[in-house]
């Protein structure tokens, strides 16, 4: 440990430790420079539990909006290369959230995502907050049974009523689990009610999540985009089994569609088809476009 003093700076820095808990490996470095009003408190760590310093960090400092969010969301894992920072003019404004600053890397994370049902497992990426701005960018991971390949999240950790943020998520898709994540997401819905009408959905897809709450209201927005894919299932609003040998998913304001669609409808092959379910407040609109040929089987006088 380093300490110096003079009439108008006082600091002191703390070389490299090994806590038993939480467990890491933490360096500390503080500064007050009253002449040139800079005072700044930096922590530098390694082989952080992340559950364990979720549980110090609430335990003494629960009233920083920052950190009371921020743990809210990180839960489990390991923290490398982490930085933490709070700079300020003066002792006395040091700790205000919007001077805490943080950048970092995680590995086998657990994050759960603000105004949703879902948790994002295994995930490996970088974090980051910056005037009450949480990004953070993932590498890879799992959501639900889903594999994710790329995320992204940015959050609003200081807003007055609820938590802002926009996330997108690049997932290989079990599509068995796609109709009901989506009734998760927004329950009590036309949409949910229109999803459990699909059943034995098998297939998957490369798929863009999109998920966001706004600064101005807290009701969430979902939209998925897949590339091309192939499926089977079946939609009570369409009395034969459905075959997708290709087409293109897309939903996004209440409004259901499959582009290039090629499959069967029953015996029916269909192709270069647009499959489009809108939902209004009270009312279902399904409507279908296509070029249809009909499979007819020949059989002899047996």
């Amino acid at each position: 440990m380093a300490f110096s003093y003079l009439p108008d700076q006082v600091g002191f820095r703390l070389d490299p430790v090994l806590l038993e808990y939480p467990f890491a490996q933490v360096s500390m470095a503080f500064t007050n420079n009253l002449s040139a009003k800079k005072t700044a408190l930096t922590f530098q760590g390694n082989q952080i539990d992340i559950a364990q310093a979720r549980e110090v960090s609430l335990a003494l400092a629960s009233d920083n909006a920052v950190v009371n969010h921020l743990f809210n969301i990180l839960w489990q894992g390991s923290a490398y290369d982490v930085t933490v920072g709070f700079h300020a003019p003066t002792w006395d404004t040091l700790f205000d959230p919007r001077k805490m600053s943080l950048e970092g890397a995680a590995e086998n994370a657990l994050v759960k995502i603000p105004g949703t049902p879902l948790t994002a497992e295994y995930v490996n990426g970088t974090a980051g907050v910056s005037d009450g701005k949480l990004t953070i960018q993932a590498r890879n991971g799992r959501i639900e049974s889903s594999i994710m390949t790329r995320g992204r999240l940015s959050i609003d950790l200081l807003h007055p009523s609820h938590v802002p943020f926009t996330g997108e998520f690049d997932l290989d898709v079990n599509l068995a689990e796609l109709p009901a994540t989506l009734v998760r997401l927004l329950p009590d819905t036309l949409l949910a009610k229109e999803m459990a009408r699909i059943t034995g959905l098998q297939g998957r897809a490369d798929t863009l999540l999109t998920l966001a709450v706004t600064h101005e209201q807290p009701d969430l927005s979902v939209s998925v985009s897949t590339k091309p894919f192939s499926c089977i299932g079946s939609y009570d609003r369409i009395p034969f089994p459905v075959t997708v040998s290709q087409g293109v998913f897309r939903y996004e304001n209440n409004q259901v569609r499959i582009t290039g669609f090629s499959g069967t409808i029953g015996r029916t092959l269909v192709s270069g088809g647009t499959a489009q379910v809108s939902i209004g407040k009270t009312l279902i609109w399904l409507c279908l476009q296509m070029k249809w040929r009909s499979i007819f089987r020949k059989y002899g006088p047996n």
